[in-house]
């Protein structure tokens, strides 16, 4: 009996816990059957990682070298675990049970968090819920690279929960500095939260407000970040000042409004077009039925500004380093940079509705109704988007076949498909958008370099369609062209695809009998350059020319 009274004692005071636990994993679980995106950052953070393996040397160089351009130790560290755990590389199910996991207990995270604002359970039970399952956390938690998201994530509301139970107990304020230096070891996503932690003193607070406090932790924080950016060796370069101010503007809106009505999904990405134009109405119209509805309910003006203007510093701190006005990545945006701004949002919306509900109780059922129906698409839409991550091949398709100028590098692993098929039409597809691309002048960040590593790619793609539809004169005579300029032609992501296009031309010159072709091609295609600009052997090349020519040898 009171075992029973225990278990049913424990049930109700971490109900919430248990269920937004539950639910996060079970959406998430049909991806522990995935595989690695092998054209992406899977193979280089881990299957064709050399320093996975758990010995000293590479615990040391795990915090003494970053991972493309970014220090994320305790991230290499989690996946050096994995590596013990599961012994090695060959299989993505423990690397994705990994993932999993840190996001479910990310999500308790915010649940603890949103409860120590005040908000009743079932309130916080739909925000942590929305939050934890839509479809923008399917690139952080699917893709085994952005564990960085969510091992960051992790650490940053572990830090926050720590510090906002006891503010002024330095044992308490210590942890969470810890907690926060592990979340900026996994990934430098959360430098804004020491200004978040400061609204909330503020808020909290109100007759201890100082502006003044205020600023001093905005300008730590930017002294932090550069303090971070030196050390990592990043130079920041920001975009042309009109498009900054559209891209900053509507990656706002976007990360805002799509987060809580995930109405569009974008791991592909784009540049900023305006092409979601509703993210716009949609906003202004969250704020004018919150306010509407806060008066009807009895909010006064100033106390619904004062959380309305909590909420954007906190968004603000927390959206900063995803505004898209750094030229550090050839994109605008994307939905893993959704994963810390949409904290703010859903822990807003949770608060500002438990406000009119202590003032409008009868309000709550209808809030209840559209938090199931909401629940419903946004499960189903995750469910339902999941499958195109299942590789990198599949990915890529649903960019191109979505998108008016995708992604180059989608463009390329697209094209993959047809050298590894032998099917031309992926590559004719690809090569269509390269050209169209090319053709325009006004593509956002577009250099005179990569111009001319599209036109090189191009280039290679006609001969590789010219091969696979029978043309091999023509092909013949552009792979002339082409091998006659290797030293000074430029490709995008050529690695992705080289082994592959060696292999037909290799398969034309034996299917023509075209020996004098086949010698030239042999000199120029023996040796491949790393991305260390390293120049070795290709021993796929020579053992083919060698069985071709029957000289077993060696």
């Amino acid at each position: 009996m009171i075992q029973q009274q225990k278990q049913e004692s424990f049930w109700k005071k971490y109900w919430v816990e248990l269920l937004t636990f539950f639910f996060a994993v079970a959406v998430f679980a049909p991806s522990l059957a995935y595989g690695f995106q092998m054209d992406w950052d899977d193979a280089h953070y881990v299957v064709d990682n050399p320093y996975l393996l758990m010995t000293w040397e590479n615990l040391c160089r795990c915090f003494t070298d970053a991972t493309l351009g970014l220090y994320t130790p305790l991230t290499t560290l989690s996946l050096m675990l994995d590596c013990l755990i599961w012994g090695g590389t060959e299989n993505a199910f423990g690397y994705r049970l990994t993932n999993i996991l840190l996001h479910a207990l990310t999500a308790v995270m915010f649940v603890r968090i949103l409860k120590h604002l005040g908000i009743r359970n079932g309130l916080v039970f739909f925000c942590a819920l929305f939050w934890a399952v839509q479809p923008q956390r399917l690139e952080s938690v699917v893709w085994i690279a952005e564990r960085k998201d969510v091992l960051s994530g992790f650490f940053a509301l572990a830090s926050f929960l720590v510090f906002m139970k006891d503010p002024k107990n330095w044992k308490r304020c210590t942890a969470a500095g810890i907690l926060f230096l592990c979340s900026l070891f996994s990934k430098p996503s959360a430098v804004g939260l020491p200004l978040a932690a400061m609204v909330y003193l503020c808020y909290w607070n109100p007759e201890r407000f100082r502006w003044k406090q205020l600023l001093c932790a905005a300008a730590g924080v930017g002294l932090f970040g550069f303090a971070l950016m030196k050390l990592l060796g990043i130079s920041p370069a920001f975009i042309p000042f009109p498009r900054m101010c559209s891209v900053v503007f509507h990656n706002a809106l976007f990360y805002f409004s799509n987060g809580i009505f995930p109405w569009e999904t974008n791991p592909c990405y784009p540049f900023v077009d305006w092409h979601d134009i509703w993210l716009l109405p949609f906003a202004c119209g969250v704020f004018l039925f919150l306010f509407l509805f806060g008066r009807s309910a009895g909010l006064e003006g100033k106390r619904m500004g004062t959380i309305i203007l909590a909420f954007l510093l906190v968004f603000a701190a927390l959206f900063a380093p995803f505004t898209g006005a750094f030229r550090f990545n050839p994109t605008d945006y994307a939905d893993r940079y959704s994963y810390f701004p949409n904290f703010a949002v859903w822990a807003f919306l949770g608060y500002f509705l438990e406000q009119i509900f202590r003032k409008k109780e009868e309000s709550i059922r209808y809030f209840q109704l559209a938090g199931v129906l909401l629940g419903v698409f946004m499960i189903g839409a995750t469910l339902w988007y999941m499958p195109f991550w299942k590789d990198s091949q599949t990915l890529a398709r649903w960019a191109v076949y979505s998108y008016e100028y995708p992604n180059d590098r989608f463009l390329i692993i697209h094209a993959k498909t047809g050298f590894t098929q032998q099917d031309p039409r992926p590559i004719l597809e690809s090569l269509a958008f390269l050209r169209a691309k090319l053709n325009l002048s006004d593509l956002p960040r577009e250099t005179e370099q990569l111009k001319k590593a599209r036109r090189g790619t191009v280039l290679v793609f006609e001969i590789a369609a010219d091969i696979l539809q029978g043309n091999f004169q023509t092909a013949a005579e552009k792979t002339d062209q082409y091998i006659a300029n290797a030293g000074s032609l430029v490709l995008i992501d050529k690695d992705i695809y080289e082994i592959y296009f060696k292999y037909l031309l290799m398969q034309m010159y034996v299917i023509t009998k075209d020996e004098a072709r086949l010698n030239s091609f042999a000199v120029w295609g023996s040796s491949v350059k790393r991305s260390t600009g390293e120049i070795v052997q290709d021993y796929s090349v020579t053992a083919f020319i060698k069985f071709h020519r029957k000289d077993y040898q060696g």
